[in-house]
């Protein structure tokens, strides 16, 4: 059998056109990256100056249990635009590249529906090598406009950039989600006698990758930025060790944060501007959060904790489709493609794996969803959020020197009678029936997705065993190719 270029091959692309009668409604989806969902102050964080996606938020609808199923950069923009689990879109890790979709990604299906479609931002679906442009074709998923420089991590003046056309490097000349900003809105203005999806991916509030900790989030800001939060007055989370170098961390990423507020307020002015708000379906979230040090994590992200899955939704209905409120509905990445194609009124493609939510949104209903589930690959942890309870078993990824607890992923957290999850109940006899029912919620996702339990190293081993298929590596071309069967869990075989 021939290597195909993607997994989702069989994905059969059968969509119902709209209806002549529906009027077609603009997309504007925008995400951050790094961003807890008790990052804002429509959450309820009263420190962070975020004055125009609170404003955003009473006119939307506040979503208090969006979850990043995998959180970490490459998986979660997997599962985004395909709708479909990393052992099928082929992004279970970083750095790895999305396989073809054969049409049927989120953008294509946007694109044959007649939509102009543009992406502006971190893409971090290329694989490989971070630094260079991505190709025009296949690799850009359906998007025509795209300005992005992949994933770079210095956003200041005159050092971020985007790859144009020719595959050359164009430096912004200011902040870096202010320059993707301004071409978002150029993309809108020009597009604006048709329908559009314009998708912008800011990279702050990620840090920036220094040695230390601290720079790590203060060289993302701006001074400006910075001048904004006086160190004396920040506010730790209740499960983070208040140290010096800790509080200097969280001045950067709030600052970070207040710069994203304003970019998306350019955005809504834009909108605003040429009289498109009203006609306009637009989306706030980011790909997954920020520990910031909490429950004693030293990695940011790729913990089963809620600071690092639980992340910001915030949804504007074109018009009234329906009022402005508060969801308990559960909703995760693989979730968001069909929802949002719904709610345009586009079927989503048969292949997709994430649900519809989009009727039981309209409707209000919030219990239609029991559990979201939680995944990583390196190294292997799986498990399960609900409404309650954060449960999760495995290992993690730790630095050396870690201790037992920060290199374990066997937790159970009751957010109802712990919400900042200080208390882990994995061991406690008197939630054994707890764990038991959430062990078996785990279970339903593993089995539903042929998931072995496997962890990146096997994955990898098992891809480079087969014929035909190649992997990224270091110098490689980041394409992953595997044959014309699905899913990954050929692998047992």
């Amino acid at each position: 059998m021939t290597a195909a270029a993607g997994i989702a091959a069989g994905c059969s692309r059968q969509l119902t056109p709209s209806t002549a009668e529906v009027k077609k409604r603009n997309l504007l989806f925008v995400f951050s990256d790094q961003q807890s969902r008790d990052m804002l102050g429509c959450y309820g964080n009263s420190q962070l100056i975020t004055p125009n996606i609170d404003k955003f938020a009473k006119g939307s609808i506040r979503f208090d249990h969006c979850v990043s199923s995998q959180p970490v950069c490459t998986p979660y923009r997997g599962m985004l635009m395909t709708g479909r689990h990393p052992l099928y879109n082929g992004c279970f890790s970083n750095d790895i590249q999305l396989l073809d979709t054969k049409g049927n990604s989120f953008a294509d299906v946007l694109k044959s529906d007649g939509y102009a479609t543009g992406y502006f931002g971190k893409w971090h679906l290329y694989g490989g090598d971070r630094d260079r442009g991505v190709p025009q074709g296949v690799h850009r998923h359906g998007f025509d406009e795209f300005k992005s420089n992949n994933c770079h991590l210095n956003y200041q003046s005159g050092e971020c950039f985007y790859f144009n056309e020719a595959g050359e490097k164009v430096f912004f000349n200011e902040w870096e989600p202010y320059g993707q900003t301004r071409q978002a809105c150029d993309f809108i203005e020009r597009n604006s006698g048709k329908p559009f999806a314009a998708f912008v991916s800011w990279h702050p509030p990620h840090d920036v990758g220094a040695d230390d900790y601290a720079q790590r989030y203060l060289q993302g800001a701006t001074a400006e930025l910075l001048d904004m939060y006086p160190l004396e007055k920040i506010e730790l989370r209740p499960n983070a060790e208040d140290t010096p170098e800790v509080r200097q961390a969280y001045k950067g990423h709030l600052a970070m944060i207040s710069g994203i507020d304003k970019s998306f307020g350019m955005l809504i002015e834009k909108l605003k501007e040429l009289d498109l708000y009203d006609d306009t379906l637009i989306v706030f979230t980011a790909d997954h959060g920020d520990m910031l040090r909490s429950n004693g994590r030293l990695s940011p992200k790729s913990c089963p904790e809620v600071e690092s899955v639980g992340v910001p939704l915030l949804i504007k209905l074109p018009e009234s489709k329906r009022a402005q409120s508060t969801s308990e509905l559960l909703i995760g990445p693989m979730d968001l493609m069909p929802t949002i194609l719904s709610l345009l009124d586009i079927h989503p493609p048969q292949c997709v794996q994430g649900l519809d939510l989009s009727r039981d949104i309209l409707a209000g209903r919030e219990d239609t969803v029991e559990s979201i589930p939680l995944m990583y690959f390196a190294p292997a942890w799986r498990g399960v959020y609900t409404k309650r309870y954060t449960y999760a078993r495995g290992d993690i990824w730790a630095p050396p020197g870690a201790s037992a607890a920060q290199m374990s992923a066997n937790v159970l957290y009751d957010r109802e009678e712990d919400p900042y999850e200080l208390d882990n109940r994995f061991y406690d006899e008197s939630y054994k029936d707890v764990k038991e029912y959430l062990e078996g919620l785990s279970r339903k996702w593993l089995d539903k997705f042929g998931d072995k339990f496997w962890d990146e190293k096997y994955i990898l081993k098992k891809l480079m065993d087969k014929e035909s298929i190649g992997f990224w590596a270091e110098g490689d071309t980041g394409i992953m190719t595997v044959p014309d069967t699905m899913p990954i869990n050929i692998l047992n075989g």
